[in-house]
């Protein structure tokens, strides 16, 4: 039987940790032009508006009626899991729920979800642009054309974030791009891991030149604006930076077979390393074992 520590549920207890957890969590670099935002707030306040904990005074009561809540107030598996993550948040570090019962109320929830989800998304079939279409966009709006050099593979992928929180001219803040020695100096990423400097190709320094860019690369665009302007403009392929940092770890990295290059263009990516293991340790390709063989030395 789950127990917790402290089951009163309140709601407005639970808005003020979750805007309490917002702020103490955010580790994005005061610089970053893409501001985070705090989902597990506006998510909970979502529900509450549906009235999902109406009548509900106890955590016992809302472990009860998690199924149901999940299934009425969700149309997808995504949203359904996003909820479960902003649920288990609460039920640990509000209603006290132990790290042991959260692990087995809903690491298998999560798991059924996982599972509805990549049937639900192999059963759409979306085309995903692959690099070689990416490569031959030619298109009268310079931000989508630089977007896809940028997404083209001939680099590893970096998060559109931190190319829109790139400038020509160092401010010793943002990320950098020196044109003249070919390299990017980021400092502002989503891990905010510290400054890393690493090449950048010609074909992507030659189309900065070629727009004549002084100062940031997308000027005053943020991310999701920059994004849904390149989805605007491709409906029919998926064309988002996710897409492309997948596909770039799939046929490019998955292939090495030199654990040194396979870490640095994780390093470049601003990859986990324990994160593509866990994804990808079942696939048998070169790079998974590279890596084992490195990890057990």
């Amino acid at each position: 039987m789950v127990a917790f520590k402290h089951n009163e549920f309140s709601i407005p207890a639970i808005k003020t940790f979750l805007e309490d957890r917002f702020k103490t969590t955010d580790t994005r670099n005061e610089n970053n032009k893409t501001k985070r935002v705090d989902k597990y707030s506006s998510m909970f306040s979502a529900l509450v508006k549906k009235g999902a904990f109406d009548g509900i005074t106890t955590f016992s009561e809302l472990n009860e009626k998690l199924d149901e809540i999940l299934n009425t107030k969700y149309n997808t598996a995504s949203s359904r899991q996003s909820a479960l993550s902003m649920l288990r948040v609460i039920f640990v570090g509000v209603g006290g729920m132990s790290e042991g019962d959260a692990i087995e109320r809903f690491r298998q929830k999560n798991n059924n979800l996982t599972s509805e989800y990549i049937k639900a998304t192999a059963e759409k079939k979306p085309v995903g642009m692959s690099f070689a279409e990416a490569k031959a966009i030619k298109n009268d709006n310079p931000h989508i054309e630089l977007y896809f050099k940028l997404m083209s593979g001939v680099m590893p992928v970096l998060r559109i974030g931190d190319w829109v929180n790139t400038t020509t001219e160092d401010d010793g803040k943002h990320n950098f791009l020196d044109l003249k020695k070919k390299e990017m100096t980021r400092r502002i990423s989503k891990n905010n891991k510290g400054e890393l400097t690493f090449k950048v190709p010609v074909a992507i320094i030659n189309e900065v030149k070629k727009q004549k860019i002084k100062g940031f690369l997308f000027g005053d665009m943020n991310e999701h604006q920059l994004v849904e302007q390149v989805k605007r403009a491709y409906k029919d392929k998926v064309v988002n930076p996710h897409h492309f940092r997948v596909l770039y770890a799939t046929e490019k990295v998955l292939k090495m077979r030199s654990a040194e290059k396979i870490i640095d263009s994780l390093d470049v990516s601003d990859h986990s390393l324990k994160t593509f293991l866990s994804i990808y340790e079942r696939s048998g390709k070169p790079a998974v074992k590279a890596l084992k063989k490195l990890l057990l030395k």
